[in-house]
This record gives C-alpha cells, structure tokens and sequence, in this order.
C-alpha cells in the first residue's frame, strides 16, 4: 500500500535549530519505498524551499502557508489560494492597537514580505506598501510572546470576517482565505498523487497542525504543545520513529 506522510516543520521536523541526521534518512527511506512525503507548513514557499536545500530534504511536495498554497519539485505552483486582499487594511489597524510586533505576507510569488517593528533589519515591506498589495496567498502576526492578546486577534478575526480562519499557534498567527488550512493541504495533495485518504498520515506539534492531526492518523511530537498532545491523544519522539511505526 502506497502512504503519503505530511509533517509540520517549526518544532516537529526542525527541532533545537536542527534536523536530525535520523529523521531525514527515515524519510528518505520512506520515500525511496515508493511513499510521498510532503512538507506541511505555515511558512511562505520561499522560505521553506530554502529550508529543505539547507537540510539536504525533497518532499515530493511543499504545503506551504498553512495549506494556502503548495510548490512541486520543480518549483512550480501545485495550487494558490488567494487571500482577500481588501480586508488588510483593517488586519493591520486592529493588529496596530493590539501592539503588534510583526505582521508578514506571503505573495503570489511565494515570498515572505515582513515589517517587523523590533528589528528594521528584517524588515522589507511598510505598512503603506503591504496595504496596497493584492495579491496574497497568506496574512500574519506575532505578538510579542503575548498569548491572550494573540488570542483575541484570533477571536476578532474569526469573528469579523466570513472570507478569512485566523490560525492560531501561540503568539503568532496566521490567517487564510476561510475554508484553508492544513487539512485542505493534505487532502489535495493526497488528490494530486492519487492515494487515499485514509492512507494519509500527519505529524506535528502545535495547535495549528490539530486540522490535519485530527483527521489523518496524526501524531505530536512529544516536545510539542500539551493541549495539542491531549486532543490528538497520540504522541512520538520523532518523525522517525513515527515513520518505523507506520511501515510496522
């Protein structure tokens, strides 16, 4: 039977500012069995793409935005949602009152746009340039450490508008077109490579992994959120190891 394994990569691939030497040749083994690997992350395509060149790691398909978009090995769009441009202004206002530290988005391109309010170096969009933009796969902001405020941004967001999911995960949070997340991800990656959905696995470790946790056989990686842990009530050391149980 031919599986597909979709894995977060900020806390469950790329762990203590590593990937380990373990992980990536299980999930080079799994793939040279005939199995798709797939990266399932709320990064922007160029980011994580530069992320796997640096660790040395080729999914067969990039899920990238928190499932707003998706990059083939080739390094060409498998599918772009776009994100409601016209709601940014008021993003970004009730992000400014809730003292915002960074907001970020991700274009049609696949790059990562950020102004960050603590650290200029990092910065390449103004408030005034982002506004303007309009075509967007992907909306986020950071706050700081600050979870509760988080929080109610995720509140606020979710609630004001019909058109866009805020995702939470800690003091960051990302916001897609409504009706995307990483579960729309997997399912159409699993779609694209013609596997079943129940032959569909997932690991993670945050809240924000739960949509593609909960559905497709997921597991949390054992350093990851407690809650998170809880509501998937399976966990495991590594993606490692969770690959060895899978092909047991």
């Amino acid at each position: 039977m031919k599986y597909l394994l979709a894995s977060d990569f900020d806390g469950t691939l790329l762990r203590q500012k590593q990937v380990s030497e373990e992980d990536r040749a299980a999930i080079a083994a799994w793939q040279e069995a005939g199995h798709i690997f797939c990266l399932c992350s709320g990064r922007a395509p160029q980011a994580a793409t530069e992320e796997m060149r640096k660790w040395g790691l080729s999914p067969d398909l990039m899920i990238t935005g928190n499932g707003s978009s998706a990059i083939n090995r080739d390094g060409s769009f498998a599918f772009r949602h776009p994100f409601p441009a016209e709601h940014l202004p008021a993003l970004l206002q009730r992000a400014h009152e809730l003292d915002c530290t960074i907001f970020h988005l991700h274009d049609q391109q696949g790059r990562l746009l950020i102004h960050d309010l603590q650290n200029t170096a990092r910065t390449n969009v103004t408030r005034e340039e982002a506004e303007k933009i309009t075509a967007l796969t992907q909306f986020g902001a950071a706050f700081k450490g600050r979870v509760e405020v988080a929080a109610e941004f995720t509140r606020w967001v979710n609630e004001t508008f019909s058109t866009i999911t805020a995702h939470p995960n800690g003091a960051y949070i990302d916001c897609t077109v409504r009706g995307v997340d990483k579960a729309t991800g997997v399912a159409e990656a699993a779609k694209l490579f013609g596997i079943e959905l129940n032959a569909c696995y997932t690991v993670g470790d945050q809240k924000n992994d739960l949509a593609m946790l909960l559905p497709y056989h997921g597991a949390v990686i054992e350093t990851g959120n407690p809650e998170t842990i809880e509501k998937v009530g399976k966990s495991t050391p590594s993606v490692a190891a969770f690959i060895q149980e899978i092909l047991k």
